[in-house]
């Protein structure tokens, strides 16, 4: 996921295996998924995405990728967006054991303009946008846990379990060893829903001028040792 005032992009690759607390995977969603791919080979899972922005979904065509992207074009102060994805096994007779990651592996200044300077950045190799960006993950499993709920709406909802609620400084220090998607095992009949929503805020100000992101979004498909 790189995000600087212009692009949000969550990228899809191979990880290491995470060991983390699990949940219970849904069997059904609520969001019309624009996008899918594939991750892994034998065993593997389909990953469908939708996309917001400012409130609107992004439709598929605006962008050419082949992963789960956050687009953002001359991003402002009080703009936000969200990325709702669902990990779905794609071997009909295997479960998996499956995680995702979300690191934070650049917190770039790129220089000191005017306005930074003037709104009081004194630092010149570390950016603000990290710190100032509010990153929201959680499991998107419907009210109490009961997907007629919510479940799997991209919406954040009551009782849902939160992963991570702070800045992407935050979220990078919750997410970067890995999470469970679908407990030890995910069933081939089951699905899981993540939600990640961002936003800058009206108050941010122009330390962030210039300043970007990089992360990397990630997720790991292995064979689940059901035994």
């Amino acid at each position: 996921m790189e995000l600087n005032r212009r692009r949000l992009l969550g990228s899809v690759a191979l990880a290491g295996a995470a060991s983390v607390a699990g949940l219970t995977a849904l069997t059904s969603d609520a969001v019309a998924y624009q996008s899918s791919t594939t991750v892994g080979s034998d065993p593997s899972v389909r990953v469908d995405w939708r996309e917001t922005y400012n409130g609107t979904v992004v439709d598929a065509g605006d962008e050419t990728t082949d992963e789960p992207a956050l687009n953002v074009g001359n991003a402002h102060p009080g703009d936000s967006g969200t990325l709702a994805f669902r990990v779905t096994p794609e071997n009909d007779d295997q479960a998996v054991s499956a995680s995702m990651s979300l690191a934070l592996t650049a917190n770039s200044e790129n220089g000191r303009n005017e306005p930074e300077r003037s709104a009081g950045d004194t630092t010149t190799d570390r950016g603000e946008l990290a710190d100032a960006l509010d990153v929201a993950v959680w499991y998107d499993t419907g009210s109490l846990g009961v997907s007629g709920l919510g479940g799997c709406d991209g919406d954040l909802d009551v009782a849902e379990t939160v992963l991570v609620d702070g800045s992407l400084v935050d979220a990078d220090t919750a997410l970067a060893e890995g999470v469970p998607l679908g407990g030890d095992c995910l069933d081939p009949t089951s699905a899981v829903c993540v939600g990640i929503s961002w936003s800058l805020p009206r108050s941010v100000g122009n330390r962030i001028q210039g300043d970007s992101v990089e992360t990397s979004l990630s997720f790991t498909v292995e064979p689940c040792d059901e035994t």
